[in-house]
């Protein structure tokens, strides 16, 4: 037991180690171009869904709905929401704090590891540092705003709650919370974490021949499957939206490769390469060497055992999942930091100074050629806020030139759009919206929906987006319900979109939307934003069926524009009993009840495939 000495002299020690590696960060990522990595939007996303629900009562990415799991970092969602509720803070000023506080946590748990030795705590911690500063996939995703910074601190308290249980003889339950906030940095963490936990209670019971660990293990299991079932309750699916968006399926994955799917072992191997050559596992090539001349206790060697365990997991990693969106890498980047961690201890615990030096002035100059020989470098990260706000400023300037508010917008770039909750979205790029997503690579059905009930106000395309969704530009019905708005052929459309001529980028309009329009819909509008009230639905409504009770979808677009609004003058559920009495579509309903249902897409989607292929 350590007395009150020891534990003040330990947070002295954290507070230095926390110093020490966010000076030698903060120095880092002062020679690099912010550009590069600030802000990125998938970042956003994440905050825009932890804003919706703070601002609106729901996960989503909407201010009208529908529910929509657009995040696979459940850890950044809660803590963003905490932060916002609290201190209404900005995107760009909690990704900036959360990578000075995460940086000052992965620094104050390392140098803890080392407590017994002063001097070398220093020296390693400060050599780590700035060896991590190097290593631009991890440093560079550290530093971008999402969860990355977050999956860091937290698989290394991980380790660490785990190693010092094994060195102290004891486990201290209440931690658990810290290993289960682990397993839902990202939604896909608990694979890790999963045979972190199965090797620590194996290896406890060989050790002390009782089921403490296996019983802090199911402690972890059990909050970590309480999350799981209200995710089940919540959103109706264990499967977020972005995997379906990404046509990620674990189980097809693991049966191709089974079934020996070249195409499928090829890519993942060679994925695997690259994730030993960019989180440095090739550093592990020494521990042989330097485990020889280490002394080795049942901690070090548990710690050895887990961190190749971790880098196990992270090879295979990209059978599983596939390729990580936006950098193949990204998902892996907590491994750099254990290998690092277990090279370090392994020189710590060589009793003998001279071979500790010996062993140094051998490797490091092997580490650094093998350095340059890979070519390291920075580059930029996708995706930038800052080209996407200006698109969002050219969007809220034309729906204010014509007077929509909380204009529907589809576009591909989804978060600092989102986050700003000046629009509903219709996400091109599918992570926010449930029927894009489940309908996404068809071509046929995107269009159906697109230009058949969805009908976004206005429409965004840029040049990553412009070949792919040419096939929408090219519908002749298209050209009749949107008006361009400084739309242009650019030379990246030339070069790139060969097999598809049409490719524009720009703006489009809906015609019935537009300020001047005498469209029932536009004239409906133009009321409520004057003044939200149930007797002008109920005229509408009337009116509709009367005339054209077959085209009355138009009058839940208008109310799912100011759906807030209504919920906000508590006449919401005055509208769902209005539209019950009436030949309300799957559509509507959908539009009408999304933010309080998210399984109300399904119905929509299987009405699409029936009416889009009908023919065939």
């Amino acid at each position: 037991m350590k007395n009150s000495t020891d534990t003040i002299d330990q947070n002295l020690l954290s507070l230095i180690g926390g110093v020490i590696f966010l000076l030698l960060f903060l120095w880092g990522y002062s020679a690099i171009d912010s550009n590069w990595y600030e802000y990125r939007d998938d970042g956003v996303i994440t905050m825009s869904v932890a804003k919706n629900w703070v601002e609106y009562g729901f996960w989503g990415v909407s201010p009208s709905g529908p529910i929509v799991e657009a995040s696979s970092s459940p850890i950044q969602v809660f803590l963003y929401a905490i932060t916002y509720a609290l201190w209404d803070i900005k995107y760009s000023t909690y990704a900036y704090w959360q990578t000075l506080v995460s940086t000052f946590l992965l620094g104050a748990i390392f140098i803890r590891f080392f407590t017994q030795k002063i001097y070398f705590a220093l020296i390693a911690t400060t050599i780590t540092a700035f060896a991590l500063t190097k290593f631009f996939n991890f440093f560079l995703w550290h530093g971008s705003g999402m969860e990355n910074a977050l999956t860091h601190v937290l698989f290394l308290a991980t380790a660490f709650i785990l190693y010092k249980s094994i060195e102290d003889k004891k486990i201290i339950y209440s931690l658990a919370i810290v290993v289960f906030l682990a397993t839902i940095s990202r939604l896909d963490s608990v694979y890790h974490i999963s045979f972190i936990l199965v090797l620590f209670s194996i290896y406890w019971f060989v050790l002390y021949k009782n089921l403490q660990a296996f019983f802090f293990s199911i402690v972890v299991f059990l909050l970590w499957l309480s999350f799981q079932l209200w995710r089940y309750y919540y959103f109706g699916d264990l499967t977020p939206n972005p995997a379906y968006a990404q046509h990620i399926s674990v189980i097809e994955r693991v049966i191709k490769i089974f079934t020996l799917d070249r195409e499928i072992i090829r890519q993942s191997l060679n994925l695997a390469r690259e994730i030993f050559l960019v989180q440095a596992g090739w550093l592990l090539l020494f521990v042989p060497i330097i485990l020889y001349y280490a002394k080795r206790s049942y901690a070090l060697i548990f710690l050895l055992l887990l961190v190749l365990t971790i880098t196990l997991t992270s090879y295979f990693n990209p059978f599983l999942f596939g390729p990580t969106r936006l950098d193949h890498n990204r998902s892996t980047t907590q491994m750099i930091v254990l290998v690092f961690l277990l090279t370090t201890m392994l020189f710590y615990s060589i009793s003998s100074n001279k071979i500790k030096l010996i062993l140094f002035l051998i490797f490091t100059p092997l580490t650094l050629w093998y350095y340059q020989h890979l070519g390291y470098a920075p580059k930029a990260l996708c995706c930038n806020t800052k080209s996407f706000d200006k698109t969002r400023v050219k969007i809220d300037a034309l729906a204010k030139k014509h007077d929509i508010h909380r204009a529907t917008i589809s576009n591909p770039d989804l978060g600092v759009l989102s986050w700003h909750k000046s629009f509903n979205i219709v996400d091109l790029g599918r992570l926010g919206s449930p029927i894009m997503a489940h309908i996404g690579g068809d071509h046929k059905l995107m269009k159906h929906y697109l230009l058949q009930y969805a009908l976004p106000d206005i429409i965004e395309l840029h040049d990553g987006y412009s070949c792919g969704y040419s096939f929408l530009l090219e519908d002749p019905h298209f050209l009749t319900l949107y008006a361009p708005v400084d739309t242009k052929v650019t030379k990246w459309t030339k070069r790139h979109c060969k097999d598809a001529p049409t490719s524009q980028t720009g703006l489009w309009i809906r015609k019935d939307i537009q300020k001047e329009s005498l469209s029932n819909e536009r004239k409906m509008l133009n009321d409520l934003q004057k003044k939200v009230n149930i007797e002008r639905v109920v005229a509408e409504l009337q009116k509709c069926h009367q005339e054209t009770p077959n085209s009355c979808q138009y009058i839940s677009r208008v109310i799912y524009h100011l759906l807030p609004e209504f919920v906000e003058h508590k006449i919401d559920h005055e509208v769902i009993e209005l539209f019950k009495s009436t030949k309300a579509s799957l559509y509507d309903w959908h539009l009408l009840t999304g933010r309080d249902n998210a399984q109300s897409y399904k119905p929509v989607v299987e009405l699409l495939k029936k009416e889009a292929y009908y023919e065939d």
